[in-house]
Parts: structure tokens; sequence; C-alpha cells
């Protein structure tokens, strides 16, 4: 349930506090005191849009934060636990908090940790249903109402399996797309066996590919290489010209002298020494060069195998040596294929088997839900009777649909004129009618449910006398069962209040007062018969509280036929000066 609101630079407000405690709280105050500005900044907090005109004149930003006791919403907790947005140290606590600076942008946290908007009002759905002429209006999302009926039926285990059943056939239907019918007809099969084939006769690795075109290119030289080997040998070696001959008569004229100038004998070593070495260089020569005989054949064989390389290359675009790559990519796919295809028959069984266990939990769920739609239209209707709406018809259509939620939608339809057949809720029912008309539903609804906290902007509008004071009964045992936040104007409503706070505006801005008895007394006369007291509407108001708080009566919620509206007579009495009571702020405007 909500615990505190506070706000700080919000609209007309400077600095507010207001707690809340569980039971039906009632706020009250004069026209323009500011009740709205309590909700729109409670509405902020649960992710409605925010604007710059939120933002105090004056100030650079406006902060709201609300806080609520979350102990006993298992969802709730789950939800924030799985997103690690949950309080380590007091889990059952949960801070909202909005700010929206003077140029409109707003920042979401949750327990202190930056979200989006968009998870605010995931969370904000959870805790808090705002009803009346304002947004939040939860009861017109098929959805919800949905999961409302679900919730009377008992059945919110039952549709939590269904839910759950859905979602693993549908995975598993995903999954079977994605693998087997991916090739329904064999085609890609074929193809992969193709490629493959092609491929596997072409690809190389790197350093087959590095050893392929070496020996191309050495093979593509050999004729020119050929030509210098054997011009290198005659120079060598190849008659009277060659360095050999021409080495050995050097040779010859020198060592005539070495006999006279034994220097010369050095010379003459070294001379023998490179005539050994140009022997051998030569002989090397002729051995390369044996090697060096043109393989046209092999060479044609080379160029043919290249060919076919670059051609695979440039069509897989890749560069030659990544054709094994692309290979072992193909493989692993053929065998995807294969295994898949192999898969299928046991895919396809459970699949079968998943989509029978959703279609028969969701059976059930619908027979629940068929049986428990005729007891709440009934109990429905009997509380629109008991709000002064006679003639009104509520109808809980079903319709088929499958989804997540099981073989149907729902919607909810109503009439306030009998001559007019029901329509949709949203849009038959105008504003005032709507916050009865969910009264209504909600008080039936909270027999069986967990509502967190319900807040009603002016649920009596256009109400009074025996029909205000059977709204106002209505959301006190209401508040039993819930948290109900009711702004009204109307004292009949106001009386039936387990707590009561006041708005009020000064020049400071705006106040809110949690009320003492003796105040609630005193506001609840002004209500009565307005700014000027009397000794009778104190007293009425004193017998307002008092009846109040005195069990209900036996029957309390049978119908009463032909009840109609009828106007609060109570400001006729004589008037008479009276000084209020000074009220204790427990919050207030800086």
């Amino acid at each position: 349930m909500l615990t505190q609101l506070s706000v700080r630079d919000f609209a007309l407000v400077r600095t507010l506090e207001v707690p809340f405690a569980s039971g039906l709280t009632v706020v009250t105050g004069e026209t323009g005191a500011g009740k709205s500005i309590l909700l729109d900044a409670l509405a902020l907090t649960l992710g409605d849009r925010a604007v710059a005109s939120n933002v105090r004149a004056g100030a650079a930003r406006a902060e709201i934060s609300a806080e609520f006791d979350i102990a006993t919403l298992p969802a709730t907790l789950q939800w924030l636990s799985e997103r690690e947005l949950d309080d380590a140290d007091d889990p059952g606590h949960l801070v909202l908090r909005r700010t929206i600076s003077a140029d409109g942008r707003s920042r979401s946290y949750i327990n202190g940790r930056s979200v989006n908007a968009h998870d605010l009002a995931d969370v904000g759905a959870q805790l808090v249903d705002i009803h009346g002429q304002h947004a939040h209006q939860l009861l017109l999302r098929r959805g919800a109402q949905l999961t409302l009926l679900d919730a009377y039926a008992g059945a919110e285990t039952l549709a939590q399996r269904v839910r759950a059943a859905q979602q693993r056939w549908s995975e598993l239907a995903r999954r079977l797309d994605e693998g087997v019918d991916t090739d329904p007809d064999g085609k890609e099969a074929a193809w992969l066996e193709f490629q493959l084939s092609e491929l596997a006769a072409v690809a190389l690795t790197t350093e087959q590919h590095d050893a392929l075109t070496n020996e191309h290119r050495a093979l593509s030289t050999r004729g020119a290489r050929l030509e210098e080997v054997q011009r290198a040998s005659a120079i060598l070696s190849g008659g009277d010209a060659d360095l050999r001959t021409k080495l050995q008569r050097t040779r010859t004229a020198l060592s005539q002298f070495a006999a006279d100038d034994a220097t010369l004998n050095s010379v003459l070593e070294l001379l023998d020494n490179a005539a050994v070495n140009i022997d051998e260089g030569a002989r090397e020569l002729q051995r390369y060069q044996a090697r060096l005989q043109p393989d046209p054949e092999r060479l044609a064989e080379l160029d043919e195998q290249l060919a076919k390389l670059h051609n695979a290359a440039r069509k897989h675009r890749v560069q030659p040596y990544e054709l094994v790559g692309v290979l072992t990519q193909l493989q692993q796919r053929q065998d995807e294929l294969h295994n898949a295809t192999a898969e299928r028959p046991r895919r396809e069984a459970e699949l079968a088997a998943a989509r029978a266990e959703f279609v028969t939990l969701a059976t059930q769920l619908s027979a629940q839900r068929i049986a428990a739609s005729a007891r709440f239209r009934d109990e429905v209707v009997v509380q629109l009777r008991r709000l002064g709406m006679p003639a009104a018809k509520f109808v809980v259509q079903l319709l088929a649909q499958e989804s997540s939620q099981g073989l149907e939608s729902i919607e909810f339809q109503v009439t306030t004129n009998p001559e007019l057949p029901p329509g949709p809720l949203a849009r038959v029912a105008s504003g005032g009618e709507l916050s009865r008309i969910s009264l209504a539903i909600q008080a039936v609804a909270a027999e069986r449910t967990r509502i967190p906290t319900l807040v009603l902007d002016e649920a009596d509008s256009g109400i009074g006398g025996a029909t205000a004071e059977i709204v106002g009964q209505t959301l006190r045992q209401l508040g039993r069962k819930t948290q109900v936040l009711c702004v009204t104007h109307v004292p009949q409503v106001a009386a039936q209040g387990h707590h009561h706070q006041e708005v009020s505006k000064d020049a400071s801005g705006t106040r809110i007062a949690t009320l003492s008895d003796a105040q609630r007394v005193a506001e609840l006369a002004r209500m009565i018969g307005g700014a000027t007291l009397t000794e009778k509407t104190l007293a009425r108001a004193e017998e307002m509280l008092r009846l109040a708080a005195e069990p209900e009566p036996t029957g309390a919620d049978d119908a009463i036929p032909g009840l109609s509206s009828v106007s609060d007579a109570s400001g006729t009495t004589p008037r008479a000066t009276n000084t209020r009571p000074k009220k204790k702020e427990t919050s207030r405007a800086d």
C-alpha cells in the first residue's frame, strides 16, 4: 500500500509530505484548494507524462516520490528482483521517484536506480489504480478486465499455467520454424551438396595455396632461368675465352717470376683456389641446368587449378586462401539441416503435446470464466443499483480470441439508459458514471482480489442523499479489503473515512492536514452547511461520524430497488457563527 507521498516544487506546492494508512482515507477541501495536485503528483510517480508546467514557477525542477509497503505483493517483489531494482536491505519497501526540470525533461527512479518512464508505469500499474476523470483507468483495458475476472473466479493459478503453456508452445513452434522448416522442399540441401563438391576440389589451406603459387611461379619462369644458367656456364668454362682458361693463363705468366720473388707464391695459391671454385661452380650449374628442363604439362595443370581456385574465390567473394573457411561453414550448415530433419518427428510430437496441454488448460480456464462471469455480472448490477444507477445493465462479454491469456478475450459492457443496448465500458459511460461503475466493479472484485491501492477522484460526483451515503458505506467496506483514497465533496462519503485529510491553500501554498476527531466534525459541518457553522450542522456531523463507526446493518449488500439520487437538504438549517478548531498540520507548504 501507499505509505507516503512527498512533493517539492510541483505546481503550487513548495514542500509537502503526506502520510497514508490502510483503510479508507477521504480527502476534502474547498474547491480550488489543490486536491487535484495530490492526485496529479501521485500519477507522475506512476509513469504519467511530465510537462514543464508541472514545475513550480521560479523553481529549477519538481520532485515527487511515493513510498509503498509491498511485503504482501509477491508479483511486484518478483518483478523488482528480476530487474535488480529491489531494496536488498528492505525488500518490502519500495520508493518511486520522478524529477521534472523546468525545460520539461524528466527522470525516473525505482529504489534510487534510474529507469525509464515505461518501467515506472509498469510497476505503478501493479500498485495503484486511479479512477475518475483522470488517467490510469485500468478497468478500461481488456487484459486487466480478464485478469480481474480470473481473480474473482479463483483461477489465478490456472491462468498462470495457461500463460506458461502458451509460451512454451510458441517457443517450440519458433524453434521448429527456425530449424526444419527453413528447407521444407530440400532445395537448400541440394545447393549445399553442389557447393561442397565444388569447393572440396579447389579449396586449399594457406600453406597449400602458397606452395601451389610458388610452384607455378617457378615453372612459368623456368625458360628464362635456363637461358641465364647456360650463359653463366659458358662464361665459367665455355672455351678459350672462359674464366677458367683466362685464370690458368694468368697463373702460368706469374709463376715464372715466383722463383725470383717468393711474395708471388701467396697470389698463385689464391689463383689455384679460385680455379677450384670456378670448376665447382661450373659443375653445380650443369647439375642445376639439368633440372631446368621445361614441363609444359605440369604448368598447364597448375594454370587450370589456379584458375578454378580464383573463380571460386570470386564467386564466394573471399580471398582464395579463405575458401577453406567457407567450406567449413557450408559443412556445418549441412550438418544442421541433416540433424534438424532427423529431429523433426520428435520436435513435431513435442510441439503437438505442448499445444494439447495449452488447449486443455485453457479449456478448463474458459469453463471457470464462463461460470464466474454470470455471478460477477449479477453482483456488479446489485452494486450499481445500490449506487444510484437502478437502470444500469452490466454485461461480461467473452469473445473467442486465442492469446497467452487463453481462448477468449473479454469486454465489460454497460448501459445506463434502458432504451440503449450495452456497449463497451470505455465508450458508453460518462466520466461521472465511469467512476461509480468502476467503484461497483472494484467493490465486487475486492471480495476475492487484492488491489493494493485504489484512488477515486470524486467518484461521488453528482450524487447526494441516500445514494451518497451508500457510496460512502461501499467505500468504507472496500477499505477493509484494500487501501482506498477518495477525493470527495460529499459529507456522507467523507464521514465514512477511516482517516480524513483536508487540503487548503493560503498565500504560502497548498497545505494538507490529517484531522483529529474534533477537526473532522468541523470539516463535515462545513461541507454540510458552509463556512458559517451552526449547532445543528455540528450535531449532524457528529451523528454522521458516529453512525459511520457503527457496524453495518444486516443486508447492507442487498439491492435497493428504485433507488435514485436525492439532493442533500442539510443546508436548510439556520446558521450561527462558530469557531472551527485549529488544525494540527502534518504537512504544509514552506
